[in-house]
């Protein structure tokens, strides 16, 4: 399918996956509407500073026609829904349903790209983890995320909705300002010469760059079956996060002690590897290697962060 002149809603558009989709889109010809609470300077694409909760929400549903309702908006941390899993509940669950339903009630021929993740698998019963293994999350998280998407196969199911969920995995790149490649590279700047991490450095990730996760959205979007079905958005290839480490000090130019607290983080699985097989059966193949995100990474840091 033809992105170009396609009417593209994305929720949580300014932020870091979204900005770089909508990037993507604008680029194949999409005309794209942004929804984010927190607004955005940019100029160059409509955004609405609205409350997908709210009723003004549902009234700009009824006046307006998509192709796709992409949802990147909400919390992405496993820590946090661990400190607060009822709010994470809220947050993921509760408005995600909602927006079924409205897709249902208002505009049921708007398809819908659901943002999951990695985090529903758990810890795996095996490696390469495939979309059809057992999913057991072990975070408040993981089981937000997976009730939506078997809330989004139903509604694709019973009510013809053409939905498709993804699976993220370790993503990365500009603009992203937690998670570990970005506490990697602000500890390093703050303290070049030594380093403290969690764990034992031998866990390991299936670490995607972001302009990947954002062209993968593409191919979903434009050769997914859209009936309910799970995508995982990963590279097929694992670093652990002692190789993460020594790759970001060598693009900063550093030589840091590096030292483990031997201790993991509550509801973070120990080693993750994706199955890619249904995503590259859509003509997916990722396009940048560690070495070259975390350059690009490192640059924006310094660039806008430091």
């Amino acid at each position: 399918m033809d992105m170009k002149n396609k009417k593209v809603l994305v929720l949580g558009g300014s932020g870091f996956i979204g900005s770089h989709v909508v990037d993507v889109l604008l680029v194949a010809g999409a005309e794209v509407v942004v929804i984010d609470r927190s607004g955005s300077d940019d100029t160059a694409v409509e955004t609405l500073a609205l409350d997908i909760g709210s009723a003004e929400f549902v009234d700009f549903l009824g006046e307006r026609s998509f192709d796709f309702m992409l949802h990147f908006a909400g919390p992405a941390s496993v820590p946090e829904s661990v400190k607060n899993p009822y709010v994470n509940f809220e947050e993921i669950a509760h408005s995600s349903v909602r927006l079924l339903e409205l897709l249902r009630t208002v505009c049921p021929d708007t398809r819908f790209i659901f943002t999951s993740s990695a985090a529903v698998y758990g810890n795996p019963v095996h490696l390469p983890m495939s979309e059809s293994d057992p999913t057991v999350p072990i975070s408040p998280y993981g089981v937000a995320k997976l009730a939506v998407e078997r809330y989004c196969s139903v509604y694709s199911q019973l009510y013809g909705l053409q939905v498709a969920s993804l699976r993220p995995f370790s993503i990365y790149g500009p603009g992203q300002r937690n998670l570990l490649v970005y506490d990697l590279i602000r500890k390093l700047t703050a303290n070049p010469d030594s380093l403290e991490m969690f764990g034992n450095g031998t866990e390991s990730r299936d670490f995607i760059f972001v302009k990947d996760v954002a062209r993968a959205v593409i191919r979903v979007m434009a050769q997914g079956l859209l009936q309910g079905e799970a995508y995982n958005i990963a590279t097929g290839r694992t670093h652990t996060t002692l190789q993460v480490a020594r790759l970001i000090a060598d693009v900063l130019g550093v030589d840091p002690v590096i030292s483990f607290s031997g201790a993991g983080r509550s509801g973070d699985p120990l080693n993750w590897c994706a199955d890619i097989e249904r995503l590259s059966a859509l003509n997916f193949e990722p396009k940048f290697k560690m070495q070259q995100g975390i350059e690009q990474t490192v640059a924006w840091y310094l660039d806008h962060v430091k």
